[in-house]
């Protein structure tokens, strides 16, 4: 085996280096925001015997000038150019000018780790393999990095090498169907006559099952080596249409390969599994009624269908993606474009334990919950309670492993005005609350927390203001109280007025203008719970999922979209401060994260406010960088509350890491320059100025009198 060359071992940066281990190819196409940390990545491999052939497919920005300008730096950087034939095509031809041993497919806009190509072509020396493929995550410039990984460790062989032979039921679930963090021997892909499609999309998932399944031999680095940035702007990934069903003659064109190889038999239930994924991808993006009717027409109704959806097959009975195609398709095409236009988002999600008998309630009250046991019955019989009674309730289970559930059923035995709905897993009160909004009937809508309280006149007095009104909400105030009086740890004189209001707020305003003045008088309340919302006001916002703070976000947006608001007194809604409750949890690291989150979200508000006209947009600017401001220090309060181990389990995408540098720098900057307006502007500072400023003979006279 040839010892890999790395860095340090006066190896030179030269296109006539004929000895080349690796050939990385890159389609490029309009990546201008990505490119120049793609090609750095590449540039500082370990591995340094590699060329890198990047194929521009037409860009119309400033992707050209950047090539160009890095081969000037590094030889080993060859640049082709193309009509815009899609990334197909271009890898196609990349391949056919590679010299390496092993080639690599990667895109213009992921993140490399240095030894990623060294790991991968070692591992490939030392086990022969055809195949040799890493770990990679998903990376976000909006969010923080994902948790998913790309390499299905769990279904792989514990053994050196392994073929589809292995895992015959499994095989395309090793990995996601995409070449890019899989390094390949050249000559086993031109042996085996695979190419790319030339198509705008799926070009890679047959190139990824054919050589997947031709592989006598396929390894693995179980490392993270790379990260797959899902959200780039400009990339295919981010673009949907018609064209995502043409991936059904990708399929049946795989189904044909494999039967011509002899393996059909063997891949069978693999394959029909990989269907079944790729339909449920198609459905989550088809965004218009002639695309579902074609869908239904070409793929459900199909004369070769690549699977008979008529719930019949034994091997795919359990199936949960098979049994909702199969029962849709009975539907009918009239039924199926209805339910996959209107049937909320969340259903397929969860189990309707009880559903309400209510037809068109006035107020749809949102209760999630998780393991509130001691709690639930409290909060519940508050809505019970009320002295409005046209309304209904939507109690989301978040999964809980006490008696929550139980405890709910119970207690609205008898009320046929609830809905029940169980969630299999614990995703987090915004998963929850979007749950509840997806199922809600009524024209209002009211949050509450499953260990906090109602007073009884509540519903009556906001719904009797906001119709007066004619307003999209209704702000209201609340009282803290603690669960054990006693607890002195919990007690916070500034969490005690946090839901009372500084200011008056008399008159009916406009969104706009409400938050301009509460964002930056101090008044502004992120909580959804002290509110009433007029649910057509709210009918396109949503929680952010899988994070803490979600209120605050939600909560920005609905003010903005409203064109009008009512404040008014009362302490109606009862908060609980609890020890174990999710806010007052000891441990700060969903804090940090979703105040980043929060951030990142704000900056993009406040983005899309410096590009409006709006008459408003300067104040609703300050308001948002106030609330950017607070939210950064309470990201570093919490930061500086983990343990080493949090920190380095918060994992931050570039783009995550790149606001918080940024926010950091500002912070820093204005409260400099506030401290220092702070300090000119006191009588102290004032009074020394006066006697710094006289001359020195007056000031000697005066310590000579004293």
């Amino acid at each position: 085996m040839e010892k890999s060359k790395k860095k340090g071992e006066g190896i030179a940066l030269a296109a006539t280096n004929e000895n080349i281990n690796v050939s990385v190819i890159m389609p490029v196409f309009n990546s201008e925001r990505y490119l120049e940390q793609s090609l750095n990545d590449l540039m500082h491999q370990s591995l340094e015997d590699i060329e890198i052939i990047c194929v521009d497919d037409g860009s119309t920005d400033s992707s050209p000038d950047i090539l160009m300008r890095y081969r000037e730096i590094d030889k080993r950087i060859k640049v082709q150019r193309q009509e815009n034939l899609f990334a197909g095509t271009a890898r196609n031809n990349g391949l056919k000018r590679a010299k390496g041993k092993y080639v690599i497919f990667l895109d213009s806009d992921d993140i490399f780790h240095r030894t990623m190509l060294e790991e991968l072509y070692d591992k490939a020396e030392k086990t022969g393999c055809e195949i040799c493929i890493c770990d990679a995550i998903p990376v976000s410039d909006v969010r923080k990095a994902g948790k998913r990984h790309y390499l299905n460790a769990g279904i792989i062989p514990r053994k050196e090498v392994f073929s589809y032979k292995d895992i015959p039921d499994s095989i395309f679930r090793v990995t996601t169907p995409a070449p890019w963090n899989m390094l390949f021997r050249k000559d086993f892909i031109e042996n085996n006559g695979i190419e790319f499609e030339n198509t705008i999309r799926g070009n890679d998932l047959r190139f990824f099952a054919e050589t997947i399944v031709s592989a006598e031999k396929i390894s693995v680095v179980d490392k993270i080596l790379m990260y797959y940035r899902d959200d780039a702007i400009g990339s295919l990934q981010t673009q949907y249409g018609c064209h995502r069903i043409t991936e059904q003659n990708t399929l049946h064109q795989i189904k044909t390969f494999l039967q011509e190889r002899g393996r059909y038999d063997d891949v069978e239930k693999a394959f029909k599994r990989l269907v079944l994924s790729n339909n449920a991808f198609i459905l989550k993006k088809i965004k218009s009624e002639e695309e579902a009717r074609q869908y239904y027409s070409e793929v459900l109704c199909s004369e070769t269908p690549l699977i008979l959806y008529d719930g019949k097959d034994e091997e795919l009975l359990n199936n949960l993606e098979y049994q909702r195609l199969s029962r849709m398709k009975k539907l009918g095409e009239e039924a199926f474009v209805e339910e996959l236009f209107n049937a909320p988002p969340h259903r397929e999600q969860v189990e309707i334990i009880k559903r309400s008998g209510v037809s068109n309630p006035k107020i749809t009250i949102i209760i999630p919950a998780y393991n509130v046991e001691k709690y639930i019955a409290e909060s519940v019989d508050s809505v019970l309670a009320q002295t409005y009674s046209d309304w209904e309730m939507v109690a989301v289970n978040d999964a809980s492993t006490d008696n929550t559930l139980d405890l709910l059923k119970e207690i609205t035995e008898n009320d046929e005005r609830v809905t029940i709905v169980n969630c299999p897993e614990n995703k987090g009160v915004g998963h929850a609350r979007n749950v509840g909004l997806d199922i809600a009937k009524g024209e209002f809508v009211q949050f509450l927390d499953s260990d906090d309280w109602l007073l009884p006149e509540t519903f009556e007095i906001l719904l009797k203001q906001i119709e007066k009104e004619h307003a999209d909400m209704v702000l209201f105030e609340g009282e803290i109280f603690y669960d054990v009086p006693e607890d002195s740890e919990l007690h916070n004189s500034k969490k005690d007025s946090f839901y009372r209001w500084k200011n008056e707020y008399v008159k009916p305003v406009s969104g706009l203008d409400f938050f301009a003045r509460a964002a930056t008088n101090g008044d502004w309340r992120e909580s959804v719970c002290l509110t009433l919302f007029n649910a057509k006001a709210i009918r396109n916002i949503r929680f952010i999922e899988g994070i803490v703070h979600e209120d605050d976000i939600f909560s920005v947006k609905a003010i903005l979209n409203a064109k009008c608001i009512c404040v008014i007194k009362g302490g109606f809604y009862q908060r609980r401060i609890r020890e174990d409750s999710i806010m007052t949890n000891k441990s700060k690291l969903p804090s940090a994260e979703g105040r980043l989150r929060n951030i990142i979200e704000l900056r993009k508000i406040e983005g899309e406010y410096r590009c409006d006209n709006n008459v408003k947009s300067p104040e609703i600017i300050r308001g948002t960088e106030r609330l950017i401001s607070r939210e950064i220090r309470s990201f570093f309060k919490a930061y500086s509350s983990l343990s080493k181990k949090e920190k380095q389990s918060l994992t931050l995408s570039e783009g995550g890491a790149q606001v918080i540098y940024n926010e950091l720098n500002k912070y820093v900057s204005r409260t400099k320059r506030e401290s220092k307006k702070a300090v000119e502007s006191s009588k102290t500072y004032r009074f020394g100025r006066i006697f710094t400023g006289m001359p020195a003979s007056i000031l000697r006279k005066m310590r000579g009198r004293s």
